[in-house]
């Protein structure tokens, strides 16, 4: 009896102490080992997870002046149970938020019908908006803060920059291009459910505060940016092109001091443009060059000794057959020295020089100045360019691509070539980006400026200076000879292509790429009117206003004229 006792003893004690040790277990798996799943599943019940917007970085132009920021706005929403469709406040919102009330009531009506207590009426509303609502004081109405991506100029320099969406989402420019430092990272925030399971607004919890983005500084100068818009704008209001670019940069680093497209739109309202306003030209669109091209194979030339500046070359008075094609000059020629093949713009001299050359050497020449590659300035939505396959070069080929033809280019790609001519030989990506740094100022990333390599030695490319200055002196490009500031460049007139894959005879593309002054060039600049109304040669059209924009910048700069240096001796 006294066993039957000990032993029904032990059990039960075996029994508490196994119901303590699951407690005990429980207790440590819910309070600790699980204590964030079940902490997830508490809150997944009574609160609704919101992750908050950071505030994006602040771009900047090269001396500090304001591109784009993000500003804090209201948006508005509304309770549908508590204001309700077809209400006589309705008509209120309606009239200040500029929506029509069949509009409101819809939303109203699904959001109700849905059983919600929170639908957006409208997002980043103008503080005008917010304060006449505000002053309402309508019941179901309620306001919250975000951000609102402001771009103080307008639509200066709207291509370079892009713009972002509703949702702060880049879309293009160098909004999309540094957007991984420009974003910021969101923060979270827990706002309680009420009994039913709506949204308690005014009660929220604040977990992971947003981190800003950084702000980011570009070569731009916003004076020169300005100066080369209004050009821009002059040239076509004269000219009344389809589309229209210039690309300024400062010659010694290759750092883009302006680039601007015709037409515009306003980032500020991208939605009023129709989307291929925002086209970004300069490194979107690529065309055949024409004669702006011909500087690339006559320097190489010079490069490999296969051509002497002073020789002659015969023109053929203007036509030359060429196998069954016949080639023409704009102006009849007989004999001209090399200089003046490209000073005067032969297109028979080009191409009797081009046929020197192997196919091998010339390929490796155009690829060596950069084309059928990116530039790598670092924009999106940049083309490559076109080189004909290496496997389908014919002889057709050598004598073509010296006149800017069987080859694609963009305008960015031809001004970072060019500019090999203005500072010492060397091939030097073009930048936008100056460096990026967080909101105290310490800088994150700085402008590497090591992507470059000498191409033409400092004789070759001290005569090409002097070929150059000669397109403007007596060539093509005589209405870029301005009296302040000594101008060298090349003009280019380019027959677009026909859908059938024939040249038009009536579409034209206008370029003109300089730089300035002649003796320690500072700016190099490209122009380019794609179908011009009037006149479509390249030193007609677009060498007056690269002359024009050299003019104004350099004195801008400080640059001395030829005039005031002339006046002081």
């Amino acid at each position: 009896m006294a066993n039957n006792y000990r032993l029904r003893s032990i059990c039960i004690f075996v029994l508490i102490c196994g119901a303590f040790a699951f407690l005990s277990y429980r207790l440590f798996s819910i309070q600790v080992s699980r204590h964030k799943e079940y902490k997830d599943i508490q809150r997944s019940q009574f609160y609704y997870k919101e992750e908050t917007a950071p505030r994006a970085g602040i771009i900047f132009d090269r001396k500090g002046k304001i591109l784009a920021l993000s500003k804090k706005v209201d948006s508005v929403y509304a309770n549908p149970k508590v204001l309700k469709a077809h209400s006589a406040q309705v008509k209120k919102v309606s009239a200040i938020l500029k929506i029509t009330e069949e509009t409101l009531n819809d939303i109203l009506q699904k959001g109700y019908n849905a059983r919600k207590s929170f639908v957006w009426l409208k997002r980043r509303v103008s503080d005008e908006e917010s304060s006449n609502l505000r002053s309402q004081k309508i019941k179901g109405l309620g306001f919250q803060e975000e951000y609102k991506r402001c771009y103080p100029n307008g639509t200066l320099a709207c291509h370079l920059i892009g713009f972002r969406g509703l949702d702060e989402t880049a879309l293009g420019g160098v909004e999309s291009a540094y957007d991984t430092y420009l974003k910021g990272a969101k923060g979270e925030r827990y706002v309680p459910r009420d009994a039913k399971a709506g949204k308690v607004v005014t009660l929220e919890m604040i977990e992971k505060p947003p981190l800003p983005g950084k702000n980011i500084y570009l070569t731009i100068d916003t004076v020169i940016q300005f100066i080369a818009e209004e050009e821009l704008d002059n040239a076509c209001k004269k000219w009344k092109p389809l589309s229209a670019e210039v690309i300024v940069l400062k010659t010694s680093t290759s750092e883009v001091l302006a680039m601007a497209n015709r037409p515009v739109f306003d980032p500020n309202q991208p939605s009023a443009y129709p989307q291929e306003t925002y086209r970004n030209h300069c490194v979107a669109d690529q065309y055949e060059p024409g004669s702006v091209f011909k500087p690339f194979i006559a320097s190489s030339l010079l490069l490999r000794n296969m051509a002497n500046p002073d020789e002659l070359i015969f023109c053929e008075n203007g036509k030359y057959k060429m196998g069954g094609r016949i080639l023409n000059d704009h102006k009849p020629h007989g004999n001209l020295s090399f200089r003046d093949v490209v000073a005067l713009s032969s297109n028979i001299g080009m191409a009797k020089l081009g046929m020197r050359m192997s196919k091998s050497e010339m390929f490796h020449y155009v690829k060596l100045f950069g084309f059928g590659a990116p530039s790598g300035v670092g924009l999106p939505a940049e083309a490559t360019g076109i080189i004909t396959p290496f496997e389908r070069w014919n002889d057709y080929t050598l004598a073509s691509v010296p006149m800017g033809h069987e080859i694609a280019v963009t305008s960015m790609q031809l001004i970072k070539a060019f500019n090999v001519f203005a500072n010492g030989g060397k091939l030097v990506n073009p930048t936008i980006l100056s460096k990026i740094a967080d909101k105290e100022g310490n800088i994150v990333s700085e402008r590497d400026n090591n992507k470059s390599y000498r191409l033409l030695p400092s004789e070759t490319e001290k005569e090409m200076r002097l070929i150059l200055r000669k397109v403007v002196e007596t060539g093509t490009a005589p209405e870029a000879n301005i009296k302040e500031y000594t101008i060298a460049g090349k003009t280019g007139t380019a027959q677009k292509m026909n859908p059938d894959g024939t040249y038009s005879h009536n579409k034209f593309r206008a370029v003109f790429v300089g730089f300035a002054p002649v003796e320690n060039p500072e700016i190099t600049v490209l122009v380019m009117l794609d179908e011009p109304k009037g006149s479509y040669y390249g030193g007609v059209v677009a060498a007056p206003v690269v002359a024009n924009i050299i003019r104004k910048t350099l004195k801008y700069l400080g640059t001395p004229s030829r005039l005031n240096i002339a006046t002081t001796e």
